[in-house]
C-alpha cells in the first residue's frame, strides 16, 4: 500500500512573520503537448511527446523513447506519495506542478511569496535534447521551452520566476539565446553544468565562452547549475548505485523491473541523491580558478539542489591547496578562493539542520537561499516553510530574512514590497 501524506494548510511560524518566503528550487512540468502545440507542421513528429505505453506515459522522441514521466512525489488531491512509482501518468500529478493559477493558490496555502522554478523533462540544463537530436531540432526545442515558460509565468509575472534554457552545445547560439531570454522577461538561466561533456563542446574555462559570460554580465542574468543538468539523455543511468546491491543485479534505469519489488526499488535513487548533490562541487572549483570571475566581476552563480554543509569544508581545502600550491603568482588570479565565493557563488539548503544552526557564518550569509525541490521525491512538502522556521529559530532576524528572502529578492530581482 502506498504510503501518503496528507495536506495541510501552512500558519506562518512566529521566526518567520514579516518575511515573504522564497523558494529557489521548484519545477515545471511540462504538459506533453507543450513542444507538439507550437511545432509547425514539418516537425510535429519530430519534438519531444508524450505517448500513452500500456498504463504509462512516456516522453517520445519521433519513435524513439526519451523516458516516463520524470518520478514526482505530489499527486492529484495534494498528497504526497512516497512510492513515486504509482504516479505513471501526466493526469495522475497535482495540477500544480503545470497549471500557473494552481501553483499560486499552492503557494498561498503554503506560506511561499514567489518561486523559481526549473525544467522537468527538458533537463535540469537541456540536457534531454542530446546527441540523439539533429541540432536544428534541439536547438528549436530550447527555444521553445523559453516561449513556454514566459507565456507561463506572465499568468502570475510577480510570483513565478521560470529559468530559461540555452543550447549549450553551441557557444554562438547560446550567447544568441541568452540575449533573446532578457527579452521574453526572463530572469536567469538554467546551465548545464558541464556542456563539455557534449562531443565538441568547450568547457566554460575556455576563452570561446567569453561571449556568452559577456552577455549575462551585462543583463544580469544569473547562472543556475542544477544538480544532474549535466546528464545526457540517451548515456545510461549514472553509476550511482552498484547495480550488485538490486535482487539479481537489476538495472537500476529498468522502472517496470525495479517495480516489481518493492522498497528496493528505491534504492538506486537513494543513492543517487546524496552522491548526486555532490557533483557541483567541480564545477564551482573550477569557477574559482578559471579566471572567469576576474574578467566577468559582475557574474552571479547559483548551486541548486547541493545543500550547504559541505562548503565550509570546499573552502577551508580550497584555501589551504591555493596557499600550499600556487607559486608567488598565484596562477594569475586577484582575489582568494573565498572572495570568489562570497562575490558569485551562492547555494541552497532544504532538509538540513545542521548547515544552517552551525554554519552560516562560515558560507556566508548572503551566500544561502532557501528551497523545497517542489514536487520531486526529497521535497519538503507540505511543509516547507514550517520546517525552514524551525530550523532558523535561533538565528537573528535579519539572518532568517535574508536566506528566506532577500537574497533571491535581490539576484532575480523579486519585488517583495
Amino acid at each position: 500500500m502506498t504510503a501518503v501524506t496528507s495536506f495541510e494548510r501552512t500558519v506562518m511560524p512566529e521566526s518567520l512573520q514579516g518575511i515573504k518566503v522564497i523558494d529557489c528550487d521548484t519545477h515545471f512540468v511540462e504538459p506533453g503537448d507543450l513542444w507538439t502545440s507550437r511545432a509547425p507542421a514539418r516537425l510535429k513528429d519530430r519534438v519531444p511527446h508524450l505517448v500513452r505505453v500500456g498504463d504509462a506515459d512516456q516522453w517520445f522522441l519521433e519513435d524513439k523513447p526519451l523516458g516516463e514521466i520524470s518520478v514526482m512525489c505530489v499527486g492529484k488531491g495534494r498528497e504526497k506519495r512516497h512510492d513515486v512509482f504509482t504516479m505513471e501518468r501526466f493526469l495522475d500529478i497535482e495540477p500544480a506542478s503545470y497549471e500557473p493559477k494552481a501553483r499560486v493558490q499552492l503557494m498561498d496555502d503554503m506560506g511561499v511569496h514567489a518561486q523559481i522554478v526549473y525544467p522537468n523533462a527538458a533537463g535540469f540544463g537541456g540536457n534531454t535534447f542530446g546527441a540523439q537530436m539533429p541540432e536544428d531540432l534541439r536547438t528549436w526545442c530550447v527555444t521553445t521551452y523559453n516561449d513556454a515558460v514566459a507565456e507561463w509565468a506572465s499568468a502570475a509575472p510577480d510570483r513565478l520566476f521560470p529559468q530559461a534554457l540555452v543550447p549549450f552545445w553551441d557557444v554562438n547560439a547560446a550567447t544568441k539565446e541568452a540575449q533573446r531570454i532578457a527579452e521574453l522577461g526572463l530572469s536567469g538561466i538554467a546551465a548545464s553544468n558541464s556542456p563539455h561533456s557534449f562531443p565538441g563542446t568547450p568547457d566554460y574555462g575556455s576563452r570561446e565562452w567569453d561571449p556568452f559570460w559577456e552577455v549575462c554580465s551585462e543583463l544580469e542574468l544569473p547562472i543556475s547549475f542544477h544538480v544532474g543538468s549535466g546528464i545526457m539523455v540517451g548515456e545510461g543511468a549514472p553509476d550511482y548505485a552498484w547495480h550488485s546491491l538490486l535482487p539479481q543485479g537489476i538495472d537500476p534505469s529498468d522502472r517496470k523491473a525495479i517495480q516489481k519489488i518493492g522498497d528496493r526499488g528505491m534504492l538506486p535513487t537513494v543513492i543517487a541523491n546524496p552522491s548526486g548533490a555532490l557533483e557541483n562541487v567541480k564545477t564551482i572549483s573550477n569557477l574559482i580558478f578559471s579566471g572567469i570571475l576576474d574578467r566577468y566581476p559582475k557574474l552571479q552563480f547559483f548551486s541548486v539542489e547541493s545543500g550547504i554543509g559541505w562548503v565550509p569544508f570546499f573552502l577551508e581545502y580550497a584555501e589551504y591547496s591555493f596557499d600550499e600550491m600556487a607559486g608567488p603568482q598565484h596562477f594569475g588570479l586577484q582575489r582568494r578562493p573565498t572572495e570568489y565565493f562570497r562575490d558569485h557563488i551562492h547555494v541552497s539548503w532544504w532538509f538540513e539542520k545542521f548547515g544552517p544552526s552551525k554554519a552560516v557564518e562560515d558560507i556566508g550569509v548572503k551566500n544561502i537561499l532557501f528551497e523545497s525541490d517542489f514536487p520531486h521525491p526529497v521535497c519538503l512538502y507540505p511543509t516547507p516553510v514550517a520546517r525552514a522556521g524551525e530550523v532558523l529559530a535561533d538565528q537573528p532576524y535579519e539572518v532568517r530574512k535574508r536566506i528566506m528572502e532577500t537574497n533571491a529578492a535581490e539576484m532575480w530581482k523579486i519585488p517583495v514590497d
